[in-house]
């Protein structure tokens, strides 16, 4: 790329979450010599704050729902004019159903980022099912698809049926200088959930393990870092296993580093994920993890090496996972340094950045005088 080129970054949600914090790295680190960045999303909130302060445009478009998909569609054709945009690169479900049918109306390559995929679970006759669907749909109209995991990359060959050509695993990546392993404070000072309080980061098995653990060695406290749409049906959960003075609901903490200091060990007990920041986090301040055998998880997680891997939805296997680190902390220090080195070694945003620079170089080659398919 020899002159600057001109791309549209699209992403349904502009608050805190993995996919925006995926894209804030992403935009920290990309090569400002031979891009130029606007971002397409929902106006407000943290994410537009953040990208606002660095080298992007910030072009407002709503595709909060699915039945504003056509004047959000209408917005983003609107953004791909005026700015002149040459290449799309669009983030999470909605937001590359939508990215994917204005790049097609405007003629331009689009490269999709699968991020959680929702249709990679197990309901296949539920909501995975539909999404299952409009996954395929948005990997078929793409030109190039990114997968932050090879959980995802395996799922769009074989269910989504792409070829292996066109979608490549860039596992998501930290700003290493800010997420370095931090000391310790003597003994155990308790086990922490960090993330949207939903079906999907399995909160409730969270505070089900808290309660094994309590019947067994009562003095451990729980802390629950985020909220989110079961909030109330946590703290009823919470109230109704008579764990009060056990699990402590901090809220939204905007320090994140300070949030990690809360607690000894990290647990993630999620039904479904991409390559969760949470994890990478947490190891990367040398934080022994325990996570669910789901995805990106258990890609990161090398069980007995760098963190234990326990199967999802398993409070029991969650809470012995959690007492052997607290009974053992040799075991609990073995594991957090090799989990730091593990996430400094492999997951480095500057990597994650330069490696989508390639992709970009590579489908505007290949694409530069081939009309898009139909």
């Amino acid at each position: 790329m020899s002159t600057p080129i001109k791309i549209l970054y699209v992403i349904n949600n502009s608050d805190i979450g993995g996919g925006p914090q995926h894209l804030g790295y992403l935009l920290r680190y990309l090569d400002y010599a031979r891009i130029r960045a606007v971002v397409a999303c929902t106006a407000g909130g943290i994410f537009e704050t953040l990208l606002a302060q660095g080298h992007t445009r910030i072009v407002p478009v709503d595709m909060m729902c699915w039945y504003r998909l056509p004047w959000s569609l209408i917005g983003l054709v609107k953004a791909i004019r005026s700015g002149e945009i040459e290449l799309m690169h669009a983030h999470g479900t909605r937001a590359g159903f939508i990215g994917v049918l204005a790049a097609r109306i405007s003629k331009i390559p689009c490269i999709y980022t699968l991020h959680a995929t929702r249709g990679n679970r197990d309901d296949r006759f539920g909501a995975s099912w539909f999404y299952g669907l409009i996954e395929r749909f948005i990997c078929h109209r793409s030109n190039f698809v990114i997968s932050v995991c090879e959980a995802n990359r395996r799922y769009g060959i074989s269910r989504l049926k792409l070829s292996v050509e066109n979608i490549e695993t860039i596992p998501n990546g930290l700003p290493l200088e800010e997420w370095q392993a931090q000391p310790q404070s003597p003994g155990f000072s308790g086990v922490g959930f960090i993330g949207r309080l939903d079906r999907q980061k399995g909160v409730l098995a969270f505070i089900e393990a808290a309660a094994v653990v309590h019947e067994i060695q009562g003095q451990i406290p729980f802390v629950i870092v985020g909220d989110g749409v079961w909030r109330t049906r946590a703290e009823a959960r919470v109230r109704e296993l008579g764990l009060e003075d056990v699990v402590r609901f901090a809220g939204w903490i905007p320090d994140s580093i300070r949030a990690y200091s809360l607690f000894t060990v990290l647990a993630l007990p999620s039904l479904w994920e991409g390559m969760p920041y949470v994890l990478l986090e947490g190891m990367a301040l040398g934080k022994p993890v325990v996570g669910a055998n789901v995805n990106g998880i258990s890609e990161v997680i090398r069980d007995g090496d760098n963190g234990i891997v326990v199967p999802p939805n398993n409070p029991s296997a969650l809470a012995h996972a959690i007492l052997d680190l607290a009974t053992y902390p040799e075991l609990a220090r073995r594991l957090a340094t090799k989990a730091s080195a593990h996430v400094h070694l492999h997951h480095g945003a500057k990597e994650m950045a330069a490696r989508t620079m390639e992709v970009y170089e590579r489908i505007l080659i290949r694409d530069h005088n081939s009309p898009l398919e139909n």
